[in-house]
């Protein structure tokens, strides 16, 4: 995280520790009154008008770098006093609007006011002060230049007086670089530059290089820092060595965080160093407190005034961080685009005179702290290009990517799988059609392609017929301003897209054309007609709905066909006798590539397909982009057709177009690839929001390749475009409002007329030459608003086809205890309603990341009955109330008749066992012991959790594979017990059952099973001619399959739910999780005969820490510090639940079912104490190091593991 603050000159001379000390007002902390009449004085004087450093800019680098670092686990660190040296430089080199840029990011308002600043910094960071105790800094610049080219003298100038930089000129620079920065950091920053990083290319090299070693004004004593734990992001701990000390510091507390300053011993001069630590309240809390400190940088200026403070438990991990990373892509999110563009102005830097653009800016930062102090270092390296110099380029087409074809004069998209913006469409619209249409054909796995333009083009004529709210709509959604507007695009639109020639005399092909039919008993408007004959080019065609609708439907259909040569059949499924008039457009195209073209497909669900691969070595039109976000990167390929704009650059097509010429077109396919390759659908997303598509994202130049691939593909594609467009607000032309008065002539005047249907059907074919597509889109006229009733489809044959995702249980019947769910029903036992929310929240969420989930509600039930026996007040009723029952006598008769039932000799094997592992400074009270071997039959096993925790870790974990038939092993993970565990509950389950009606194995056989994401994969599938138990709900069926019993009433079976829908999942666990009365009715299911019965053969093996989830439902009590589980030990201390460790394995073939689960809960002691203030950065919190009396801010980074270094 960058904190970098305004620097006030003018009160170095009578207080650095007043400088803006008002933003402490804002944040309650406390400032003496002497302070506050000295501070109000200062107010009073000139305010400068410059700043050291820009804070929004480093901010906004540590808000988008740092916590994209955070969300996966990694640490953090940058050096801003670094990466504002090497802009420094680049802006000293830099002209006209490039170098205005660069100075509003940086917060200057001239070079010279720049280059003051950086002299200030250099000054006052390049002191070594080891000798007088103080500490070590080393600031230095270095300069590289290509021995082709020498420095203009200003620039040279510049770097040598200013930045102290002398130019070198190398042969193996970036080893040289590499070599110099490991010298200048002493040798903690290696290997800056990658391999291949600088080439033959390159002219210029800035680099800065920051090196800082302080010890603590106040050092740690080694002997007292102690391992403890360190809470992640994720929710688990880790094991990191604390330092500690009881001496007072200082320490500011804000709403929701703490700061912490450490001051660095000094030296004789007046540099005042600190780290600062700011500690979020809460444990997650990191990501608010970056975003809260960048959207107020100014808060930071209120970091000089600190009160000492007496300390309670003051805990700081010791921590090494190394993070690097390329700046360029960050700078050029957040705006500073022009240096690093081909327009780039640095053209103050090298002779010949030679326009360069920045390539890339590497960083890297180091730092360790301890009970010394702190060791750290920066590097930060910028090459320089010749502006036109682009490096290679790949474009592999390898996943799922999106596509336009585009007449780049005009910008009118003629089809798309995403729209661009321009003049003639509205962007808002269209793009909120392809994300409506886009994102519901991925979901099926399905291509999609649909054209703006043939579509506008329908509701144009549309428009030229309504008034009203309902012409308002229209003009609206396609930002048009009148009807006059709309037909004048519309005459340029098929003046422009309608062309003359052939192929082969180098021209491209395509054709728009619009028809017209209307019902014998009625005629247009002559105001309408002229508009369609004149505008639209469309003459009416006189027919007969009523009688001859089919025939009509035949005339059009024929129409589209013969107008989109042969490539567009059937687009009208029908057409009824309440119709009275048909608007249609048709539109073709066929383009060569201006260059031809001289098979692996990854699906979104990560599988490999091989289609026909097209590839080129030419230099291609690609860039590189990011969203409007920051979040989705993508890379979009520019494909121009052959045509008559070839060789002409923009200013020529304008004077063109200027002169009037008949054939000023430029077409050109446009491919939009993410990075990710299942990203497509966040990038549509993204696209289509308000600001999301950019038409800086067509302005792409030619580059080198590296790899470059293209699927050859053809894509054909049919939609009722009506309700769609409902969706996207454009619901009037669609209802009964007497809105279209404009259109035909009609003897009853009142008769309502509303558009009944919009079709739509697009082709298109992509390959070596070039590309033809095709779109019609028809309005199934205009029809009187009389209801149509609608047909029942017939009755399906009952099937249960099990190949897409369902949920499953297993349940003993009798009792209704469920043994392993992915849902659970409702019961005498358990709470439906807590363990199905756990269902929801843990299984739905491994739903989205495509994983499997089992776990078992009977083994989390037992275990957490024996933490309720030795509860009282508000947390045994809190328990009894979520494990629905009325007394721990309950409690304890429900697990009693469980373990009689589980541990029957007949029908399915249940193994059914307890363990108990206790600390052996504690002794369990008598009644405690009692009920735990009696009701539970779990002998205590006394441990030493002090000196051996690892080892009772061990033996857990054996217990637990032994019960489980060794299907559950290291259900405890190393560092899971400790010093501060007093107790250990466990519980285990084994079970193994045979079906009643066993599989065919020589029937299996393999089929496609249906992702969440529209793919699919090969599975085996049992079946079975047999009749089955099934029962039907609203959009669901739930199979039972009865295991084999035997003599002793138990009654096992497994329920499976099957969602009609492939997608419909998520949806059947909400609806069985709200309604507990659903599931209640498992016990009433008859035989039905079956025809396509298919289960796949599944095994899943899965764990997770279910406290955080119970919590998070309500079950709060018990893990908290109220200290009410007060019934287990003899000793007078406070206990709470830290963990409860949950794993199920199941695994279902011909034969029936094995399954296993296991679920311990740790009790660990509160150790209680009242600290006056308490610093225990035990979980993610940022850090700076910075120099006070400047404010230079020399080092900022995330802490999110302490262990983690690169």
């Amino acid at each position: 995280m960058l904190l970098l603050q305004h620097i006030r000159s003018d009160l170095f001379n009578h207080s650095p520790h007043l400088k803006y000390t008002y933003v402490c007002f804002k944040y309650n902390a406390f400032i003496e009154t002497t302070d506050i009449i000295s501070f109000l004085k200062l107010l009073n004087q000139k305010q400068p008008k410059d700043t050291l450093m820009n804070m929004d800019f480093y901010m906004q680098i540590a808000n988008n770098v740092g916590l994209k670092e955070s969300q996966n686990g990694s640490n953090f660190l940058f050096s801003p006093v670094s990466i504002h040296a090497v802009l420094s430089m680049v802006a000293a080199g830099s002209s006209g609007q490039t170098s205005k840029q660069i100075l509003s990011f940086l917060k200057s308002e001239s070079t010279h006011a720049l280059k003051s600043v950086v002299s200030q910094l250099i000054h006052v960071i390049s002191a070594d002060e080891t000798q007088n105790g103080g500490p070590r800094l080393s600031f230095v610049n270095g300069v590289w230049v290509d021995k082709s080219f020498s420095m203009k003298s200003t620039f040279q100038e510049t770097m040598d007086t200013i930045f102290k930089a002398k130019a070198k000129a190398g042969h193996e620079v970036e080893k040289e670089v590499n070599l110099w920065a490991s010298d200048a950091t002493n040798n903690l920053i290696k290997e800056l530059l990658p391999e291949g990083s600088l080439d033959e290319e390159t002219v210029l090299v800035l680099a800065n290089a920051l090196y800082f070693k302080g010890q603590w004004d106040e050092k740690f004593d080694p002997s007292e820092t102690q391992d403890g734990d360190f809470y992640l992001f994720n929710g688990t701990t880790v094991q990191v060595p604390f330092m500690t000390s009881k001496n007072e510091q200082l320490i500011q507390s804000f709403d929701d965080f703490q700061v912490l300053k450490l001051p660095y011993r000094k030296g004789q001069d007046e540099r005042r160093l600190a780290m600062y630590i700011f500690l979020p309240n809460r444990r997650d809390g990191l990501p608010d407190l970056v975003k809260k400190l960048s959207s107020d940088y100014e808060f930071l200026d209120g970091l000089t005034f600190f009160k000492s403070a007496e300390v309670g438990n003051l805990r700081l991990p010791k921590f090494k961080i190394s993070f690097q990373f390329e700046a360029s892509t960050t700078m050029k999110e957040l705006g500073m685009v022009l240096p690093f563009s081909d327009v780039a102005e640095l053209t103050e830097m090298v002779e010949p005179s030679s326009k360069l653009s920045v390539s890339n800016i590497f960083h890297k930062s180091y730092v360790e702290m301890n009970e010394e102090g702190t060791e750290a270092a920066a590097v930060t390296a910028g090459g320089l290009l010749p502006a036109s110099y682009s490096p290679p380029r790949d474009f592999v087409a390898d996943h799922p990517f999106m596509f336009m074809i585009r007449e780049d004069v005009s910008r009118a998209v003629l089809f798309i799988g995403n729209v661009p913006g321009d003049t003639l469409l509205n962007m808002d619209f269209y793009m909120k059609l392809a994300k409506k249409i886009g994102l519901k054909e991925f979901q099926a796995g399905s291509n999609f392609l649909f054209s703006p333009l043939s579509i506008h083009a329908v509701l144009s004529m549309v428009a030229a017929g309504a008034s009203g709210r309902t012409l308002k709509q229209i003009l609206s959604l396609l930002k048009s301003e009148s009807t006059h507007d709309l037909n004048s695009a519309a005459s340029q639109l098929l003046r422009l897209i309608s062309s003359e020639g052939t192929l082969e005399k180098g021209k491209l092909l395509s054709a728009m054309v619009n028809g017209i039919w209307v019902d014998k008993s009625f005629s247009l408007t002559p105001s309408f007609k002229e508009t369609m004959n004149t505008i639209f080019r469309a003459e009416a065609k006189e027919v007969d709905f009523q009688t001859k609708g089919h025939e009509v439907k035949k005339e059009v259909n024929l129409w589209a066909e013969r107008a989109t040569n042969g490539l567009i059949k059937d687009p009208v499924p029908h057409l009824d006798e309440s119709d009275v008039l048909v608007l249609a457009n048709a539109l073709y195209f066929k383009g060569m590539w201006r260059n031809k073209f001289d098979p692996i497909f990854h699906l979104l669900n990560g599988q490999i397909v091989h289609v026909p691969s097209m590839t080129s070595t030419r230099r291609q039109c690609i860039e590189h982009f990011y969203s409007s976000n920051g979040n989705i990167g993508f890379k979009v390929l520019k494909l121009p057709y052959h045509g008559a704009l070839d060789m002409l650059d923009v200013w020529q097509i304008n004077r063109l177009l200027y002169e009037g010429s008949q054939d000023v077109r430029q077409f050109s396919m446009y491919f939009f690839l993410p990075d990710e390759r299942d990203g497509l659908p966040n990038l549509i997303e993204n696209l289509s929001s308000p600001s999301g598509l950019s038409n800086n994202y067509f302005y792409v130049t030619e580059v080198p390749v590296g790899e470059f691939w293209l699927p050859k593909f053809k894509i054909s594609f049919a939609m009722d475009a009506s309700q769609i467009m409902m969706e996207s607000g454009l619901v009037l032309p669609f209802l009964d409002m007497k809105e279209f008065p404009n259109m035909v002539v009609y003897s009853e005047e009142n008769i309502p007329f509303c558009i009944s249907k919009i079709f739509h059907k697009s082709v298109v074919e992509v390959n070596e030459d070039g590309a033809e597509a095709a779109a019609v889109t028809v309005s199934s006229g205009l029809m009187t608003a009389s209801p149509r009733g609608g047909r029942s489809s017939p009755r399906k044959r009952i099937d249960f086809v099990a190949d897409h995702p369902f949920m499953f249980m297993i349940r003993e019947d009798e009792k209704e205890v469920v043994l392993f769910v992915g849902s659970q029903p409702h019961n005498k036992s358990f709470n439906c309603d807590f363990y199905m929310q756990i269902a929801q929240n843990v299984g739905l969420e491994k739903a989205q990341r495509g994983s499997n989930f089992v776990f078992s509600p009977l083994s989390i039930h037992v275990a957490l009955s024996m933490v309720a026996i030795g509860s009282k007040g508000h947390t045994l009723e809190q328990m009894l109330s979520f494990l629905k029952s009325q007394s721990v006598d309950d409690l304890n008769s429900l697990c009693s008749s469980l373990l009689g039932l589980m541990s029957a000799n007949e029908g399915p094997r249940l193994a059914f066992a307890n363990g108990v592992w206790l600390g052996k400074t504690f002794s369990l009270k008598p009644s405690f012991k009692e009920t735990l071997n009696t009701i539970y039959r779990a002998d205590a096993r006394a441990v030493d959790f002090q000196t051996v925790s690892g080892k009772v870790e061990k033996e857990v974990n054996s217990w637990v594979a032994e019960t489980t038939n060794g299907l559950i092993k290291e259900l405890l993970p190393h560092g899971s017990l400790n010093i501060s565990t007093a107790l250990v509950l466990a519980n285990a389950l084994y079970f193994k059952g045979e079906w009643n009606d066993k599989f065919d194995p020589s029937k299996t056989r393999n089929g496609e099973f249906y992702l969440f994401n529209g793919s699919s994969i090969q599975v085996p599938f049992m079946t079975s001619q047999n009749k089955q138990f099934i029962r039907f709900f609203d959009n669901f069926r739930v199979l039972k399959l009865p295991y084999q019993q035997g003599q002793d009433g138990r009654q096992l079976a497994m329920y499976i739910f099957l969602p009609d829908q492939k997608d419909g999942l998520p949806n059947l666990v909400n609806r069985c999780c709200s309604d507990s009365g659903l599931l209640n009715s498992l016990n009433y299911f008859g035989r039905v005969s079956v025809g396509d019965f298919r289960l796949p053969k599944f095994k899943i093996s899965f764990g997770f820490e279910a406290s955080t989830i119970m919590k998070g439902l309500g079950l709060v009590l018990p893990f908290s510090d109220v200290g009410e589980l007060t019934e287990m030990v003899e000793q007078s201390h406070r206990l709470f639940v830290s963990k409860i460790l949950h794993k199920s394995y199941i695994e279902i073939n011909e034969e029936g079912t094995e399954a296993a689960a296991a679920t311990v809960v740790s009790i660990k002691l509160f150790r209680s104490y009242s600290p006056p203030i308490d610093f225990v950065a035990d979980h993610p919190f940022m850090f700076i190091i910075r120099e006070d009396v400047s404010g230079a801010v020399l080092f900022i980074g995330n802490v999110i593991n302490p262990l983690l270094t690169d």
